[in-house]
C-alpha cells in the first residue's frame, strides 16, 4: 500500500469517526432537548392551570378584594349632578339638617349649651337614631345641649375647617375635637376613591400640608364649585388631582388582570386577606389596614399634631375649652382586650396631648369599663357603635369630664 493509499484510508477513517462523533454529538443533544421540551412542556401547562385557577378563584371572589382599576376614580357622565346635595367647596362634603347650626338634630334641648363637637361618621354616630348617639347620652348626664358636628368620611383636616365655619356662630364652653386613628389616612387624601376605591362617597376635599417651618398650608378644593363636579368624569382631571394625594401615589392594589398568578405576589393582597381571616372587612373604616399605626410613627404625624395645636389655640382664643377625644373602633377595643394594652397609635396621640398640656380623653377607657368578655365589646358594635357602645362612651367621657373640672 502506498503512501497515497494510506493517505486515502486515514482520511476516510477520519471523516467516519467526524460522522460518527457528529451523530452521537446530535443524538445526545436531541435527547437532551426532547428532555428540556417535556420539562418546558409540564411548567407551561402547571403555569397555566395555576393561571387559570387564579383567574377562576379572583373571578368568583372579586367583589371581597380591592383591585387597581382607574375607571373606578371616573364618575360615570351624568352622574354628577348627584353629588351636588352634599357638594361644599370650603370642606368637601357636608350634612344639610334642617337644624339651626346644620348639626345632626338632638331630640332633647336644655336651656343651656355646654359642647360642640366636630368629627367623622364615630362622631355622627352612623347607624343608629338621633336619640342613640353617645351626645345625646352625654347632654342627657349633664342637663345641657351638645351639639354634634360629626360628618361621615371626614379626616381631621375637614373636622377642623367645620369648626373653623362655625366658630362665629356657635361658641360653647366646650369645643371636642374627636378622631378615630384611621382619619391620619384621610388627611393625606384630596379624592375619597383614591383612599377606598369602593367609597359610597365619591368627593374631593381641601387638605393641609406644612410649610418648611411646620405651619398648616391649606390647599384648597379642586372642584371649586358645583359646575365643575363635572370634572370627575374626565380622566385627564382625576390624574391631575391625583399627583397631590398621597394614595394615588401608594396605590399597592393589585391589577384584575392577566396574569392573575402575580396577585398573590401582591403585599396589599395578603394584608387583605390578613384582614378577611381575621373576621374583618375591607371598608371605609379599614380600606387599608396595615397604614395606620405606620403612619402615626412617620413623620405624617406632625400635620396631625398640627392639626391639634391650632384647634387648641383657635378655640382657647374665643374663650372655649378645647378637648381631644380618641374614639376606638372594634379592632382598637379587641387590641387593648387582648394585650391590656393601647394601641400604639393611642399612645402616640396621648402622650403627645399630654405632653402639650392638653385635654385629652382615650374612649377606650370608658368601652372597657363597660366590657368583661370579648362578647360584652362585640355588643358596643355594628360597625359603628351600637346603642350600647354609645351609651358607654358617654358614660365614661362623662367621668373624664367630671373628674377634670371640665363640667
Amino acid at each position: 500500500m502506498n503512501k497515497l493509499e494510506i493517505y486515502r484510508l486515514k482520511t476516510v477513517q477520519w471523516l467516519w469517526k467526524r460522522k460518527l462523533g457528529l451523530r452521537i454529538a446530535f443524538n445526545h443533544w436531541r435527547a437532551r432537548l426532547r428532555k428540556a421540551a417535556f420539562y418546558a412542556l409540564m411548567i407551561f401547562f402547571t403555569l397555566a392551570v395555576m393561571e387559570g385557577f387564579s383567574a377562576l378563584f379572583f373571578h368568583y371572589t372579586s367583589d371581597r378584594f380591592t383591585f387597581y382599576d382607574f375607571d373606578n376614580y371616573v364618575v360615570p357622565a351624568g352622574q354628577t349632578s348627584k353629588l351636588s346635595k352634599y357638594y361644599d367647596r370650603q370642606i368637601g362634603w357636608v350634612n344639610r339638617y334642617d337644624t339651626k347650626y346644620g348639626e345632626r338634630p338632638r331630640p332633647v334641648k336644655y336651656d343651656k349649651d355646654i359642647m360642640a363637637v366636630y368629627g367623622d361618621s364615630y362622631t355622627h354616630c352612623d347607624q343608629v337614631t338621633h336619640s342613640e348617639t353617645w351626645q345625646t347620652y352625654l347632654a342627657e348626664m349633664i342637663g345641657k345641649n351638645i351639639y354634634n358636628f360629626g360628618v361621615g368620611g371626614y379626616g381631621t383636616d375637614q373636622a377642623y375647617l367645620l369648626f373653623r365655619r362655625n366658630l362665629p356662630r356657635v361658641t360653647t364652653k366646650l369645643v371636642t375635637l374627636a378622631l378615630i386613628q384611621e382619619n391620619i389616612c384621610r388627611t393625606l387624601n384630596v379624592y375619597r376613591p383614591f383612599y377606598f376605591p369602593k367609597t359610597n362617597g365619591t368627593m374631593t376635599k381641601p387638605h393641609f400640608t406644612l410649610s418648611e417651618k411646620g405651619e398648616l398650608v391649606l390647599i384648597e378644593n379642586p372642584v371649586r364649585n358645583e359646575r365643575e363636579l363635572e370634572k370627575l368624569s374626565d380622566p385627564d382631571f382625576i390624574r391631575k388631582i391625583g399627583a397631590g394625594d398621597y394614595w394615588y401615589n401608594q396605590a399597592g392594589y393589585p391589577t384584575l388582570s392577566f396574569p392573575y398568578m402575580s396577585i398573590f405576589f401582591n403585599g396589599h393582597f395578603w394584608s387583605q386577606v390578613r384582614v378577611l381571616l381575621g373576621d374583618k372587612v375591607i371598608d371605609d373604616i379599614t380600606p387599608r389596614p396595615s397604614n395606620h399605626n405606620s403612619l402615626w410613627k412617620s413623620g405624617h404625624s406632625r400635620l396631625m399634631f398640627a392639626l391639634f395645636d391650632r384647634f387648641v389655640k383657635d378655640t382657647a382664643a374665643v374663650g372655649s375649652t378645647p378637648v381631644i377625644l380618641v374614639i376606638p373602633t372594634i379592632d382598637d377595643s379587641m387590641h387593648r382586650f387582648g394585650t391590656g394594652k393601647n394601641p400604639e397609635s393611642f399612645d402616640i396621640i396621648i402622650n403627645y396631648c399630654k405632653t402639650m398640656g392638653y385635654n385629652v380623653y382615650n374612649g377606650l377607657d370608658g368601652v372597657m369599663a363597660s366590657a368583661k368578655t370579648e362578647g360584652d365589646i362585640r355588643s358596643l358594635y355594628i360597625g359603628h357603635f351600637s346603642r350600647k357602645g354609645n351609651r358607654a362612651l358617654a358614660r365614661g367621657f362623662f367621668g373624664y369630664l367630671k373628674s377634670n373640672g371640665l363640667i
